[in-house]
């Protein structure tokens, strides 16, 4: 039986779909089957010469062409069937990412061929609770949730508690919980450490503190997290991976803990990470 493909596509990194038709092209040679799902994609992917319709938990694979965000995004489609992803890189930095354009001839025969690893990278459990203890949002993170201000140019103070004990007030833009894979994300621009994407932990980072300190905290991966909000009148937010956002009252609470199943990574060749990230930031000018 042909290997199905996942393809999950941004059409505004992939002008005209050039990228996209080239893909399906030569997975089409290799006698795969490209397949993207026409609930998570737009007409425009759907209606590409030689696509096919279904399901990504039938893919053995799943292919994000765009950036990290773009990358996100299909690692939250995979998540239901625990389908590996793997991202051809169309943004301007391209973390997350593992095959640049220039490399997509070779890269996809590996991937039809099965000449790959899977690595498991940590995801954080998110919710959100009233007053009453009613759960009213629940996502899981790869990068990071983001407690913030939004956009009121006040100060918030953020209670962190951390398993059960009450640690400070941070008076901020916000608070940054984040994986060891979103230590290169929001937190890294924070001002947090850079910290290899393999290891297991989570890394509080405060948002442009109003304090005489700004430092980042690394919690084990068991620890319980939770955030509340002090003596503030307005209504913050809470983001999880730059893509779902709801608003926090100040008599609500967010709780964030290891997440119960591990994102599935694709690697076709070892990097090596500390070497790629200067490389990375370099080519974030770049042309997408």
């Amino acid at each position: 039986m042909p290997k199905k493909i996942g393809l999950y596509a941004n059409t505004d990194r992939d002008a005209g779909l050039y990228r996209t038709r080239q893909v399906i092209e030569i997975l089409r040679d290799l006698g795969a089957v490209p397949l993207a799902d026409p609930a998570k994609q737009p007409p425009e992917v759907m209606g590409l010469p030689g696509m096919t319709r279904g399901s990504y938990t039938d893919c053995s694979v799943l292919i994000s062409l765009g950036g990290d965000g773009t990358f996100l995004s299909a690692v939250h489609c995979a998540q239901e069937g625990q389908i590996p992803v793997i991202g051809i890189n169309l943004g301007s930095i391209g973390f997350l990412t593992e095959i640049e354009p220039d490399q997509i001839e070779w890269a996809l025969p590996a991937l039809v061929n099965g000449d790959y690893e899977i690595r498991e990278r940590m995801q954080l459990d998110v919710r959100c609770y009233h007053e009453d203890g009613s759960e009213f949002f629940a996502a899981l993170a790869i990068n990071d949730a983001v407690l913030s201000r939004g956009a009121v140019p006040h100060i918030i103070p953020i209670l962190l508690w951390i398993d059960g004990e009450k640690v400070e007030t941070i008076p901020s833009d916000g608070v940054i919980v984040s994986t060891a894979t979103g230590s290169t994300g929001y937190a890294m621009a924070a001002g947090g450490p850079i910290i290899d994407p393999t290891l297991q932990l989570m890394l509080i980072t405060p948002i442009c503190p109003h304090t005489l300190h700004n430092r980042s905290s690394i919690i084990a991966p068991h620890s319980k997290i939770r955030l509340t909000i002090g003596n503030h009148q307005h209504t913050s937010h809470l983001s999880v991976d730059g893509r779902k956002t709801v608003a926090v009252r100040r008599t609500d609470t967010v709780c964030i803990s290891r997440a119960e199943k591990a994102a599935r990574f694709i690697y076709l060749c070892e990097h090596n990470f500390f070497k790629r990230v200067p490389d990375k930031i370099r080519g974030r000018g770049r042309e997408a």
